[in-house]
């Protein structure tokens, strides 16, 4: 829904110096105004998720190769953060696409 304000975003990150994790800001400019994401910022939005942690469902590689019908959007998920053909054997960050790369910077 946002894709390309969040690529505006991710393009243009800054993140300045911080003492503390809890203090730490990523800034990044989107239709010309600078946008921050912060610890404080990140809580606020946390409490809309709809879920506990313990109810996230995390499948093993196994799963996600040998009975990708249980898991089916794991594999549209992994088809979009990596480079198509690259999903059949290990996942390396290397094969990663460069929007997927970008959020790993920090």
């Amino acid at each position: 829904m946002y894709g390309q304000q969040i690529q505006e975003w991710m393009a243009t990150l800054e993140c300045p110096p911080f003492k503390a994790p809890n203090k730490m800001k990523l800034i990044g400019t989107v239709n010309g105004v600078k946008v921050e994401m912060s610890y404080d910022s990140l809580r606020r939005i946390a409490k809309f998720d709809s879920q506990p942690s313990n109810q996230y469902i995390y499948p093993s590689l196994k799963d996600l190769y040998h009975e990708p019908k249980k898991h089916p959007q794991w594999q549209h998920m992994l088809d979009y953060l990596f480079i198509p053909g690259t999903t059949h054997e290990k996942l390396l960050r290397r094969n990663l696409r460069i929007e997927a790369k970008l959020m790993l910077v920090g």
